[in-house]
């Protein structure tokens, strides 16, 4: 039973680190995207602006700015607009 469970593992080894690789970098993603927000309710709260509101105004603008820009890079003038 111990030889079998050996095999089982060697061959289950690769495809757990490629789990494990997934997982971590979607970790890493996730925090990166939960900093972003943050950050940006942070922003809302100390202009005394409503998050809600504040919020609904950049994901409405900011595709506006994606489709004006060529290949979807919006550079920092255009966002400069959109701070309060």
């Amino acid at each position: 039973v111990s030889a079998m469970l050996k095999i089982m593992a060697l061959a289950l080894a690769p495809l757990s680190d490629s789990i494990s690789t997934k997982f971590f970098l979607a970790m890493i993603n996730g925090a990166k995207a939960s900093a972003i927000i943050y950050s940006i309710v942070q922003t809302a709260k100390l202009n005394n602006l409503s998050t809600y509101y504040y919020l609904n105004h950049l994901l409405t603008e900011l595709p506006k700015l994606c489709a004006k820009s060529k290949k979807g890079n919006i550079d920092t003038a255009s966002l400069d607009q959109l701070l309060p």
